[in-house]
């Protein structure tokens, strides 16, 4: 309420000073005026953008938590692609068969190890350690739930 007043007295002021100024100061003010009303559309943009690229990190960001697994799909479904701590991962129809078929076995050791033998890569790149690594499981509960073994 008190912004508004201020407002309202400042607009009033303004007004009593625009009646004793000529022509070139009136159209200076007006030119000033424009660039005043440029500039806080242009900060509104601004933080506007600002927000939406902030919202748009933090969906990324909570998608590639340490423990969540997405799986991506060609269309012919010739190649996969896992994507999980901040790594992206191809796979091949082959390799993606065999593991649906170790994940179906619902065991951990037995998809490390296979990952150990045939995709080091990728328990190097996403950082999985050991066979008790919690991501192993999460991906066995997506993928033993997507797909099934033939």
């Amino acid at each position: 309420m008190r912004e508004l007043s201020e407002n309202g007295k400042l607009r009033k002021q303004l007004s009593a000073l625009t009646k004793t100024i000529n022509t070139e100061g009136l159209l200076f003010l007006i030119e000033q005026a424009n660039i005043i009303k440029y500039n806080a559309e242009v900060e509104k943009a601004n933080n506007s953008a600002v927000t939406s690229k902030t919202k748009r990190t933090e969906t990324k960001v909570s998608i590639k938590s340490a423990d969540d697994f997405v799986i991506e799909a060609e269309k012919d479904k010739s190649n996969f692609i896992f994507i999980m701590r901040n790594s992206r991962k191809f796979l091949t129809r082959d390799e993606m068969r065999s593991v649906v078929k170790i994940s179906s076995e619902k065991s951990s050791a037995n998809l490390y190890r296979y990952f150990l033998k045939e995709r080091s890569d990728i328990l190097k790149d996403c950082s999985i350690k050991s066979q008790n690594d919690p991501i192993l499981k999460k991906m066995i509960e997506i993928i033993s739930t997507k797909y099934k073994s033939k």
